[in-house]
């Protein structure tokens, strides 16, 4: 596998170094910059709790905060490189359980 990424990176080890980071803070400031947007922007956080209301998910009001507070703290830690595997389990998870509820259960609009 290591040969595989050798080879897409041209031959430049230099690239094979970068790009883990690279893709650790691209991946992890979505999440940091949509749990901030949910928190901090009344109008972000009271259309995430629409959305779980209409999901049907238990105590949407305080599961849409649980799960905004977890994109912007595991966001965080990933960017800086803390804990990424943990980190990296929980918002798996968190967009798992959200692909699941909003895309597959709720009715398509027109």
């Amino acid at each position: 596998m290591i040969d595989l990424y050798r080879g897409l990176g041209l031959g430049v080890p230099a690239l094979m170094d970068i790009a883990p980071l690279i893709a650790r803070v691209v991946v992890g400031g979505m999440f940091f910059l949509s749990g901030f947007y949910k928190l901090f922007t009344p109008a972000q956080a009271e259309k995430m709790q629409e959305t779980m209301v209409e999901a049907g998910i238990a105590a949407p009001r305080q599961t849409a905060k649980f799960v905004s507070v977890c994109e912007f703290a595991f966001g965080a830690l990933l960017i800086m490189g803390l804990f990424t595997s943990l980190a990296a389990l929980v918002l798996l998870i968190i967009s798992l359980v959200a692909v699941s509820y909003t895309h597959l259960t709720l009715p398509t609009k027109a």
